[in-house]
């Protein structure tokens, strides 16, 4: 089962963790909370559910996540922008710019 953090969520639909956030308590976005100190965790049924009923984000469940190549697309840049942090955090680059095309062929090739 695939499962997406509230981070990962803010990335994937270019918005603020805290307004992921307001969407879970306001029942909005149904999650699953583990722990207290874990955070919430959205499951994909979640999410697309959640995407066909908000007008804004419709085209991402109709297109993104509703077709194989569209989830590759997504999965690279979830994975895409989480390494570019790791690595800013890590200071080891200043500027990082992640290539989705690149990181979905190599997806694809595997």
């Amino acid at each position: 089962m695939d499962t997406y953090s509230v981070k990962e969520i803010a990335d994937m639909l270019d918005t603020n963790p805290e307004t992921v956030r307001r969407w879970i308590r306001s029942g909005k976005l149904e999650a699953i909370q583990k722990s207290r100190k874990g955070g919430n965790v959205v499951t994909k049924a979640m999410l697309d559910a959640f995407l066909k009923t908000s007008p804004k984000y419709a085209s991402i469940a109709t297109g993104l996540l509703a077709s194989p190549v569209g989830l590759t697309t997504t999965t690279a840049a979830i994975v895409g922008g989480i390494l570019a942090q790791q690595l800013i955090k890590n200071d080891e680059i200043k500027n990082a710019h992640v290539n989705t095309s690149e990181i979905r062929k190599l997806l694809l090739s595997n």
